[in-house]
């Protein structure tokens, strides 16, 4: 109602490892993970940011076709 729009950020446990953590804590271990809880979420202002580094070291198949749906900021 008031045009408000979410997006979350999903960061890859590959790059989080870069940060010199050994067991970084993540609630999302995969860009298809960070998928479902959207859609989970069931609402219509919610959408993924979408930084392409997190994207690239994820090691799913996923291709921008999949995604962009859920694309809220790039």
């Amino acid at each position: 109602e008031k045009n408000i729009k979410l997006n979350l950020e999903y960061i890859s446990p590959e790059v989080a490892r870069n940060n010199n953590e050994s067991k970084p804590f993540l609630f999302c271990d995969s860009l298809k993970d960070s998928i479902r809880i959207i859609e989970q979420l069931e609402r219509e202002n919610v959408y993924l940011l979408l930084d392409l580094l997190h994207w690239f070291c994820d090691k799913s198949e996923m291709t921008i076709q999949d995604i962009k749906d859920y694309i809220g900021f790039v």
